[in-house]
């Protein structure tokens, strides 16, 4: 498709544009030789395979507040939204080698305050969002450390943050512990 007429965004073709309704797909490696990915023999390995063969990846930014009201701001690519009608997102959380319990700070602070915020990540940005990536200790504002701006929240207590697009305010309405799924995938 060619572009339109003063357009700055470049249509790209379909791979196949001659693909009619019931005809198959070339292969796209030329084989059809698959890997089987056994999760309970791979371990915690399997993670890069996870990670990049669902893509694109959102990454949800996620502020929350702890019952003492410090503040907690970690990049999740366990992320998305589900539903906009009420808006829907869910959060999926590992487990921290660093933390007593193996929660992760932000994981803990919800199921004490019952709210957080999701932040779009940006690329102008990214390397401050990625940075809050770290293994903080427990008590460490990434907001502040990151330099990162935070604005006040209008329907829940964790901040908003600049330069971002868009933020998302959300109290939790399920959790789900590791142990209840470890026992539905494991059986």
């Amino acid at each position: 498709m060619p572009p339109r007429q003063g357009s700055t965004i470049n249509f790209v073709a379909p791979p196949h544009p001659e693909w009619q309704p019931g005809d198959h797909q070339p292969h796209h490696f030329g084989s059809e030789n698959y890997i089987d990915l056994v999760p309970e023999e791979i371990g915690s390995d399997i993670y890069p395979a996870i990670i990049s063969s669902v893509c694109p990846r959102p990454i949800g930014f996620v502020c929350c507040l702890n019952s003492k009201g410090q503040r907690n701001l970690s990049p999740y690519s366990y992320f998305n939204a589900m539903h906009h009608d009420p808006p829907l997102v869910v959060l999926g959380t590992c487990q921290s080698a660093v933390r007593d319990g193996n929660r992760k700070d932000m994981e803990q602070y919800v199921r004490e305050t019952s709210e957080f915020t999701v932040n779009m990540i940006s690329n102008w940005f990214i390397e401050a969002a990625n940075f809050t990536s770290g293994a903080f200790e427990p008590g460490i504002d990434e907001v502040d450390v990151s330099g990162l701006t935070p604005m006040p929240s209008v329907r829940v207590g964790p901040n908003r943050l600049l330069p971002g697009l868009m933020t998302l305010p959300f109290q939790p309405c399920q959790s789900t512990s590791r142990m209840e799924l470890q026992s539905v995938f494991h059986n």
